[in-house]
């Protein structure tokens, strides 16, 4: 780095940041609006929505691929940590372009509303039968996490007893530092993971069924089968994307509700305002709050120059609060119009899920506003993740409720 900016102590790995993540992004906004930090081997920080949407549109110069490719670490995080690529997330167009063209299937408007959606809410409803006529129960552990991770792993086609160990692993690698003893549990727990991906793998291959890892199998890319280990990378990626963002917005969501019981009734009975207050809740809690960039040309961004071979972090949570973009942004309008936030993305690398993102907490929520309806949070036991920079929102969120009847929901089987 040869800027002559000064460093900022920026680093949204800290417990400063998690503390305060939306004031912590408004300060560097307002000081130093591009930045450039030390922490984490040093990265520029980038927290005006314009300049982050306009770099996430250049992927020629913001490349989101491995430099050098096999570094064995992550692109799109800082600081960078172990693991498989994740294709098409860690690659550039036109790379990245053909594998999602066939992910995209997957997530169309009609298979989210005409699969996605009915099994979601057969999950949902299936974990809140576990905990509703004993009257407490873990909003983050029992309802959002157990509903994303079992939701996931259905889909996907992957076994179900061990879905707290996936859950873990998730919430772990991303949730915690680096030289944390939980960090370095879950990052070893990937083996087992890639492991139980290989055997399902293999299974599908021999008798396919009706679950993504099928579908993955049966595609090509430039008329070639997709290779095994692409489809094992590929559902990897799935099932962090699909555990820990729908654990994370639901939980926040459900703890902004906590003492509103106005806004719950008529969130309850209003799908056209539920659907307007998920998109709120995106902007506002931006359950992803930055994803890093490799600079692969000079580049003027806020009259500062990032040099070729910089790593820069595009803020989504802090371009999702910027005063330029939004009106009043440190205020929930559960009817701001337009709402033209970031929380999944833009550009090429635009979250291919966005639909079920947006559709599963809205379930979420819904079924926990009709099925426990009155449930208080424990304020003084709730706690956050101890990092809120990879995956903001909350580790544990204890709460009571008037004892009801299951519904007599079984967990769905693909």
């Amino acid at each position: 780095m040869t800027d002559t900016l000064p460093a900022v102590d920026f680093d949204h790995n800290s417990p400063e940041f998690a503390q305060d993540v939306r004031g912590e992004w408004r300060r560097l906004r307002q000081s130093c609006p591009v930045a450039w930090s030390r922490h984490h081997g040093g990265f520029w920080v980038l927290t005006r929505y314009e300049d982050v949407v306009r770099a996430a549109l250049d992927d020629a110069v913001f490349s989101s691929a491995r430099h050098p490719a096999d570094s064995g670490v992550s692109a799109i995080t800082i600081p960078q940590k172990p693991g498989n690529l994740q294709p098409p997330i860690e690659m550039d167009p036109p790379e990245s372009t053909r594998i999602r063209r066939f992910m995209n299937g997957l997530f169309t408007r009609s298979a989210t509303e005409e699969t996605l959606v009915p099994l979601m809410r057969e999950v949902i409803d299936y974990c809140i039968d576990q905990v509703c006529e004993r009257g407490t129960c873990d909003l983050v552990e029992d309802v959002a996490g157990a509903a994303s991770s079992l939701f996931t792993l259905v889909w996907l086609g992957l076994p179900t007893d061990d879905w707290r160990r996936f859950a873990k692993l998730q919430h772990d690698a991303t949730a915690y530092a680096q030289h944390t003893a939980e960090f370095q549990a879950a990052v070893a727990d990937y083996t087992w993971q890639f492991e139980i991906i290989s055997r399902t793998i293999a299974a599908r291959r021999a008798e396919p069924r009706d679950d993504v890892v099928s579908y993955f199998l049966a595609q090509t890319v430039n008329g070639e089968p997709v290779d095994e280990d692409l489809v094992a990378k590929m559902t990897g990626l799935l099932i962090a994307g699909g555990v820990h963002t729908m654990t994370s917005l639901a939980g926040q969501s459900l703890a902004y509700l906590d003492d509103r019981p106005e806004l719950r009734e008529r969130l309850r009975t209003d799908d056209a305002l539920l659907e307007q207050a998920v998109e709120e809740f995106l902007r506002y809690f931006s359950p992803v709050p930055g994803l890093a960039r490799t600079i692969m040309a000079d580049v003027q961004v806020g009259g500062h120059t990032l040099r070729a071979g910089d790593r820069c972090l595009l803020g989504w949570g802090s371009a999702n609060h910027d005063p330029d973009a939004f009106d009043d942004p440190a205020r929930i309008d559960l009817e701001r119009r337009p709402n033209r936030h970031i929380a999944f993305g833009i550009g090429s690398h635009r979250c291919v899920g966005a639909h079920i993102g947006r559709r599963g907490p809205a379930l979420m929520i819904r079924r926990v506003l009709e099925r426990l309806g009155d449930f208080r949070i424990d304020t003084a036991a709730a706690r956050l993740n101890p990092v809120q920079g990879l995956n903001s929102g909350w580790a544990a969120l204890p709460c009571r409720f008037t004892p009801s009847m299951r519904v007599g929901a079984a967990l769905p089987t693909r």
